[in-house]
């Protein structure tokens, strides 16, 4: 099962935005800044043939799903990933 360290904060590599996921028992949260804007809302994790696709939920009114590709991890924790929406844009992510 794909999990993330507690409240560890993860930054792209090249815009600069940060993602700071907290794990299950804090509810699934996720905190975007940058970009021009800040989102906070939920995440999900879910696997097929293709793939593992993280879905994120804003304000529980918008939904974006994206591709995730682990680049990195420390036993099971994952430390870097790259995120690609469904117009084919991609973002890495390392931890800080």
């Amino acid at each position: 099962m794909l999990s993330f360290p507690s409240a560890v904060v993860f930054k792209d590599t090249a815009s600069g935005q940060t993602i700071r996921f907290f794990p299950e028992g804090e509810g699934h949260k996720l905190v975007w800044q940058g970009g021009g804007a800040d989102k906070i809302g939920t995440y999900w994790f879910h696997s097929n043939q293709y793939g593992d696709y993280l879905e994120i939920a804003f304000n529980y009114a918008r939904e974006e799903t994206y591709l995730f590709v682990v680049l990195q991890k420390e036993g099971d924790v994952i430390t870097g990933f790259r995120l690609k929406d469904r117009a084919g844009r991609e973002t890495e992510f390392r931890k800080l």
